[in-house]
Order: structure tokens, then C-alpha cells, then sequence
């Protein structure tokens, strides 16, 4: 007999004694003997399960609820809770329609809930608030436990959640009528917190809207008094798992009141995304990833979330209690702030959200007088400019006719460097007679006076508008400026040209150095940490600090570092620009080494030329280069992967997208993305920014050719036609990365030429009668789109451009060290 025929033959033999009243034991012994165990073991677990349900008392049908109770006839069922059901009536004596709640016919023989049900009707009967349903009358009949209500007509929030984003996208201030509405309820909540009463079961359900789209607060049925406690006596937990706070998930001790405002700030995550901030397919799996609970970011989500909006939700979901909101009455001023264009408590205020605030109430207003002082200020900058090489002007004609009257050759030249130096020889001179000497020292002293009052205010600038190009440092300076940087790297460039003494534009603030705070990678102490400097012409690094493990602090100069944290198997590089005194947080993120890398393209270690012979303002002159071993990307990043990493970090989407993300997209090179998000994403996958030297050599090849293969320009037309026919209809007609095969590098990068211009980490290095000076914190872009109309004998890898830290007209790609 197979096993299948001896499983059906022992089922067969259990029915049969089920079927007969024999005692087992004599039912055993006319059986096969090699069945017999498992066949008794069956027929008892058969037996006892028999006896079992015979004793059980026979249901009940539950009875109908009435038709009329009261002075109430009983209509429609409207809704149910956890212990009662409530009915549309129509109070007959004074012709209103009510609300009948009437407690569920399977407890109404449960001492439980009817003290539940009881105190319920208490409750609300006690405080009187517009924003909770009243309490008409309360009683028995019949045995029914029933309390009349005011009816509220409208729907419940939970009914109303497709309609609060049924707005488009596009439509300004779309998330206030979502704020008015918890911060209704918040301010009902508070006066019931008062009273002494917390509700504990707030939910979309238990809100419903009354006619003039005020919310209303019911059921009850749950609600204590404030010292009462919070689980029943038996121990277990009352309420809606996903709106339980950690410490009520963990039954640790807590504020009992903080359960509501708890439940508030999961309510407005839920009616800003339509879903709720933490997930579990069952109540334990719910209330372990409550108890889990990290910061919570609508924008991961809907990413035009406003900002004030998300720091509101992420303060209401805090993990630790301290960090939350104290009360519903806080909690609901901070929205009313939001709604009011203010700054929120929940968010720290920076100068771009106080100006969006401002600008968002009173923008009209102040629209001419802003014209007016632009053209105030272009005209003063310009009348100063004018004075200054005025008096620059001067005193060159001053010293040059005091070295004319001692017979000295001057050496014809317009350049403020050579022009100073030729007068402090001049001074060595042994023609000049006392006189001319102490004329020609005065007006040399003079010119060098000129340019220290040059340099003091292009240090000045430099103070006021420095900062990092990945965010301001967290003390001791305001936000970041790039035009104010820039203007004043040039004064301080031309005075040391006149003074070369005087301190260059990184060293200006050397006085006090920026703090480097670099955290612990997550999951992981005892990182190494070390800190390169990085020469803003070259690309070339130097170890300048270093520490054992993370966390830990480095103070370093002014200056453009990478900051490389952890070890040949995982490691991260962040690239900071440090101008102004502060404190800089480093927050790097490991990624496995190999993992990364495998997905790149390899560059060995060499010397390449870059630059271009072209004299000027150029980026880079034509020179040699030594380089170590790197990775970059094969391609440019991909909308389908910054999208990605937009749900994954709560990053906003870019402004190119408007708001929405297009499947369509997802091979076309992301565009419209700031210096700063860039870094981010390249920090998050474990890379970095390629430095303008490596994407010059990657693109370019180790001879510094003028395109991706090589020195011949006949090939340009037939690229120019091949981009031409892949063009999409996105983006001013970029097209998927890869798909054009002639723009492919030697080391196998393509879409170096002809796709989207890229950000890279190098500095923008600009010249001043033939001195380089970095404008920080501008950065270098490469490559550009190509169109059918370009002329041929302007397209060139050399060309660069520049831009400031925040402007979003680039896409990137990455690269990566070979290794720490």
C-alpha cells in the first residue's frame, strides 16, 4: 500500500468509527494491526474534539436593533465602531434629524462595554466644543443602551482623503485646506485635553466634516479621563494599532495626553500621502515597526510637500517624546503659523525661507522697490569701480613721470603686477637723487594703500558671502552668497597682483578655521578619517589631517578638501569648500568598494594633458597633470535613478520635472539639478563628483584630445546627425544615455560631448592678467547638447563653463577613487 492508499484507507477507518458506537477499543481489534496506533490517535483527537463543541451553549440569533427608540425613529445604518453602531433618526417631537448610537447587540450583555458605552455618553455630555458632536439625551429601553447625537451630514476625513489631492499639482498652496483642518482638530483636542480627557482613538474615521467644512470630532467610545489608565484591565492595548505612539506600542510609561498628539501627526502624514508612515500586515508586525519609528518625510512621497509642512510632520513623529510637540495647543499653532506664511517653530529659519515667507505675503509690494535698489546698487558698484582705477590710474602716471625725471626706462605694459614691480626696482635705482626717491616712495605707497583698501573689502565680501557649496556651516555664519564670493575673490586677486604680500582669497579668514564634525557611518564606529586638500587648478590632493576613527573632529584652513572616511572595502568621499569660520557636518555614507566600482568605468593612474593652449580666462592652461587611478561613471545619471533616490531620501524632485515623474524619462540624463543635489546623490550611492581634471581625462584620453576619439574632426557631422535622429521631445531634446555610439570615450564613458552639460567638483578657476585665483564657490561644468545648426569648429571637450552652487541648468555623472 503507497502512502497516498494508506492515508485514504485511515481517514476512511476514523469516519467509520465516528459512525458507530462501539467503544474504541473494540473498534481497534478488527482492524489492520499496522494501522491501528495512528487510527486511534485520530479517532481520539476526533472524540474530544465532539465532546467539545456539544458543550459549547448554542448561538443565539442576535436580535434586530428597533425602529424606534425614544422619540426617535430608527433609520439607516450610517457607521459602526468597535462596541456600537450609529443610525440616521428623525427626532420626531422637535422634526430634526439626529444621529441614534446604539451599543452592538453581541455586547450588550458585556459589563465591559456597557460601562464603556456608558462612559462614553458622559463624556461628551460634559464639555460642550463646536468641534465635537453634542450629546441630546442618553438612556435605555428595551434592553438597548442608546445615546442621541447632533447629525453631522458631511463625510468623515477618511471619505475625503481621494478629494484633498484631487488638486493638481501645479495649484498654489494646495495643502492648506489639509493644515485648517488638523489644526481644527488639534485645537479641539487641546480644550478636551483641558477638560481632562483624551480621546485615544483619533483616525480619518472619527473626524467627519460638518456643512461648513469644519471637522468634528465623535466616537467616543474609547475616551478617558486623563488619569484613567490607557489599557484595559486585563492589559491590553485599546485603539487603532497604526496611530499608537512607540511608548504606547512598547506599553512603556508615558504622557498620557502625547497619545493623541501622536495620533494627529500620523493623521496629517496620512491626508498629505494618502498612506500611513509605518506598515505591518498583521497588529504585531504593525506595532514592531511602530516601535521602529524613524523621522518620517512626506515629501519621500508627494515631494511639493512644502517644506514648514514636512518639518512640522517630522517634529509630531520624533521618535524620542522630547523632541515633539508639548501639546495639541503648540502643535496646532505651528500650522497655524504655516498658514499664516510665519515661521514654524518645528523648522529652524533660514534667510531663503524667511525671504519665500516674505516675499509670499507682501511679494507685490516690494517688486519696484527692488528694481530701485538694483539699479541703486549696479550704479554705486559701478561709480566705485570707476574711482578705484582712477586712482589706481594715478598713481601708475605719478610714478612713471618720477622714473622719467631720473632718465629710468619704463617697459611699456598695461598689467597691474609688472607695473608695481617695475617701480619697487625703480626704488633700487642708483639714478634718482633723494628727492625723487622719496617721491617715488610716496606715490608707490600710495598705489600699494589703494589695494589694501582693495583687498579689505574684497575680504569683506568674501566673509559675508562664504560658505559650503553642500550648505551653510550649523554655527557661527549666515547662508552662503556666490556673487558676493566671487566679486570678492577678484579684489583680492587684483591688490596682491599691485601687493603680493597681502593674503590670498582662501586665507582671508584664516584667523579662525572651520571645525570638521564627521559622524559615525551608520552601522559602523571606527572609520578612519582623513583629510585631503585639493588644489582647485590641478585637481592634485594632499593629506593635510587625519584621525583614527569617526566620529571626531578636524580643524583644517580655509580651502577645497575631500573628506574620505573608512577603508579599502567600503569607503566615502565628501567634498567640502571652506571659507568662513563654522562648524561643517560630515555625514558620510559606506558603500561595499566592489560593489560600487564593478558598475564603472576604469581610468589607470598616468599623466594626461588637459586644458587648452588658448590664452585668457579659461579654466585651465595646457599643461601635464599627474593623476592616480580613478573610476567615473559610464554614463550620465539616469531620471529613472535620481528618482530613485528621491523616494529613498525625501529629496525634492527637480524643478525640470514640474512637479511630476514621467516613466517615459527614465533612460534620458537627469537635468535641472543644483551643484548640492548632485553631491548628495553621489555621496548616497557611495561615490563622489569627478574633478574637472578626471572628467577632462576620461573624456579626452591621456594626449588631451579635442574630442571622444581622438584629433579628427571629420567625424563631428556624422555625430551632429546621429543626435539629431535620437532626440526626444524632453528637455530641450536630450537624448537616452548611451544610445548614440560615436560619443563614446576611450576608456568607454559615453555621452561626454553631446548630451547634458555636467557638473563636476572642481572649483571655477578664472585669471587675472595671467594670474589664476579660484571663484569659489563656482563650479566647472563639461560637455553640452549638441544641435544640427552647431558650428563644427566650436564643438571642443576643452570648452568649459561655470556656474554657481545652486543653479539647476546641468546633470552629472559620478566617479569614485580607486581606492581610500
Amino acid at each position: 500500500m503507497d502512502g497516498l492508499a494508506r492515508q485514504q484507507r485511515i481517514r476512511d477507518l476514523v469516519d467509520g468509527y465516528l459512525q458507530q458506537e462501539r467503544p474504541l477499543a473494540d473498534y481497534l481489534a478488527g482492524i489492520d494491526p499496522s494501522l491501528q496506533p495512528e487510527v486511534g490517535a485520530h479517532c481520539q483527537d476526533a472524540q474530544f474534539a465532539r465532546a467539545f463543541f456539544a458543550a459549547m451553549p448554542k448561538r443565539r440569533p442576535l436580535p434586530r436593533p428597533p425602529t424606534r427608540i425614544a422619540d426617535c425613529d430608527v433609520g439607516p445604518l450610517l457607521g459602526q465602531g468597535a462596541m456600537g453602531q450609529v443610525y440616521r433618526g428623525r427626532q420626531t417631537a422637535l422634526q430634526r434629524d439626529v444621529a441614534i448610537k446604539l451599543i452592538r447587540a453581541e455586547f450588550a450583555h458585556h459589563d465591559d462595554f456597557l460601562t464603556r458605552f456608558r462612559e462614553e455618553a458622559r463624556l461628551l455630555a460634559s464639555i460642550d466644543h463646536p468641534g465635537i458632536v453634542k450629546v441630546l439625551s442618553f438612556g435605555s429601553e428595551d434592553g438597548w443602551l442608546y445615546f442621541v447625537m447632533e447629525l453631522v451630514p458631511g463625510p468623515s476625513l477618511a471619505d475625503e482623503l481621494p478629494r484633498l489631492h484631487a488638486r493638481p499639482r501645479s495649484a498654489p498652496r494646495r495643502f492648506d485646506r489639509t493644515a485648517r483642518l488638523v489644526a481644527e482638530v488639534l485645537e479641539t483636542l487641546a480644550y478636551a485635553h483641558k477638560q481632562g480627557i483624551v480621546h485615544r482613538d483619533i483616525k480619518p474615521s472619527n473626524i467627519v466634516l460638518d456643512a461648513n467644512d469644519r471637522p468634528k470630532l465623535v466616537d467616543f467610545g474609547l475616551a478617558r479621563a486623563a488619569e484613567s489608565p490607557l489599557q484595559t484591565q486585563d492589559g491590553r492595548l485599546v485603539g487603532t494599532p497604526a496611530f499608537f505612539s512607540p511608548e504606547l506600542a512598547a506599553r512603556r510609561g508615558h504622557d498620557r495626553m502625547a497619545a493623541d498628539g501622536w495620533a494627529v501627526g500620523v493623521l496629517l502624514y496620512q491626508l498629505l500621502t494618502t498612506r500611513l508612515p509605518f506598515a505591518g500586515a498583521t497588529t504585531d508586525e504593525m506595532l514592531a515597526s511602530v516601535q521602529r519609528a524613524q523621522r518620517s518625510d512626506p515629501r519621500r512621497l508627494v515631494p511639493d510637500v512644502p517644506a514648514d509642512l514636512a518639518a512640522i510632520v517630522a517634529r509630531a513623529l520624533a521618535p524620542a517624546p522630547a523632541d515633539r510637540y508639548p501639546s495639541a495647543a503648540t502643535f496646532a499653532a505651528d500650522l497655524r503659523r504655516f498658514l499664516a506664511g510665519e515661521p514654524v517653530a518645528a523648522g529652524r529659519a533660514t534667510w531663503g525661507s524667511r525671504l519665500r515667507r516674505h516675499l509670499r505675503r507682501h511679494g507685490r509690494r516690494y517688486v519696484a522697490a527692488g528694481l530701485l535698489l538694483v539699479l541703486g546698487g549696479a550704479t554705486w558698484s559701478l561709480a566705485t569701480t570707476r574711482a578705484h582705477r582712477e586712482r589706481l590710474a594715478a598713481s601708475l602716471d605719478a610714478i612713471a613721470r618720477t622714473a622719467a625725471a631720473a632718465g629710468l626706462e619704463a617697459r611699456a605694459t598695461g598689467d597691474l603686477a609688472h607695473a608695481a614691480a617695475e617701480a619697487r626696482r625703480w626704488l633700487g635705482a642708483e639714478a634718482l637723487d633723494a628727492t625723487q626717491r622719496a617721491t617715488l616712495l610716496a606715490d608707490l605707497g600710495r598705489l600699494e594703500g589703494e589695494a589694501s583698501r582693495r583687498h579689505d573689502g574684497g575680504r569683506g565680501d568674501i566673509v559675508r558671502g562664504a560658505g559650503s557649496p553642500r550648505g551653510a556651516p550649523t554655527t557661527g555664519h549666515q547662508a552662503p552668497s556666490p556673487a558676493l564670493v566671487a566679486a570678492g575673490s577678484r579684489l583680492v586677486a587684483e591688490a596682491r597682483l599691485i601687493a603680493p604680500a597681502l593674503p590670498d582669497a582662501t586665507a582671508v579668514v584664516a584667523a579662525t578655521h572651520p571645525l570638521l564634525r564627521v559622524v559615525a557611518p551608520v552601522g559602523r564606529d571606527g572609520a578612519a578619517v582623513r583629510v585631503h586638500a585639493v588644489d582647485p587648478d590641478t585637481s592634485q590632493s594632499q593629506l593635510v589631517a587625519a584621525a583614527g576613527d569617526a566620529p571626531c573632529e578636524l580643524r583644517v584652513p580655509p580651502g577645497h578638501y575631500r573628506v574620505v572616511v573608512g577603508d579599502l572595502a567600503a569607503f566615502a568621499e565628501i567634498s567640502l569648500t571652506l571659507l568662513a569660520p563654522g562648524t561643517y557636518p560630515v555625514e558620510p555614507v559606506l558603500r561595499e568598494t566592489a560593489a560600487v566600482q564593478s558598475a564603472m568605468q576604469f581610468v589607470p593612474a598616468g599623466e594626461a594633458m588637459i586644458g587648452q593652449e588658448q590664452a585668457g580666462a579659461v579654466v585651465y592652461r595646457r599643461q601635464s597633470v599627474a593623476h592616480p587611478a580613478f573610476f567615473i561613471d559610464r554614463t550620465e545619471v539616469t531620471c529613472e535613478a535620481y528618482h530613485a533616490f528621491c523616494l529613498a531620501t525625501a529629496t525634492p524632485w527637480p524643478a525640470s520635472w514640474r512637479g511630476r515623474y514621467e516613466p517615459a524619462w527614465a533612460n534620458l540624463p537627469v537635468v535641472g539639478i543644483s551643484f548640492r543635489q548632485a553631491a548628495r546623490y553621489a555621496e548616497w550611492c557611495g561615490k563622489r563628483l569627478p574633478t574637472w581634471t578626471e572628467w577632462q581625462i576620461a573624456a579626452r584620453g591621456a594626449a588631451g584630445w579635442p574630442y571622444p576619439w581622438g584629433e579628427q574632426a571629420e567625424r563631428l557631422p556624422e555625430l551632429l546627425a546621429a543626435t539629431a535622429a535620437r532626440r526626444s521631445q524632453w528637455f530641450g531634446g536630450l537624448h537616452e544615455v548611451g544610445a548614440v555610439a560615436l560619443d563614446a570615450s576611450w576608456c568607454g564613458a559615453v555621452d561626454m560631448l553631446g548630451n547634458a552639460r555636467e557638473w563636476t567638483d572642481s572649483p571655477y578657476v578664472a585669471q587675472l592678467d595671467g594670474v589664476p585665483f579660484a571663484v569659489l564657490p563656482w563650479r566647472i561644468r563639461g560637455g553640452s547638447p549638441l544641435r544640427p545648426d552647431d558650428d563644427p569648429a566650436t564643438i571642443t571637450l576643452a570648452a568649459v563653463g561655470a556656474g554657481q552652487p545652486e543653479a539647476t541648468d546641468a546633470g552629472f555623472r559620478c566617479a569614485k577613487s580607486y581606492r581610500p
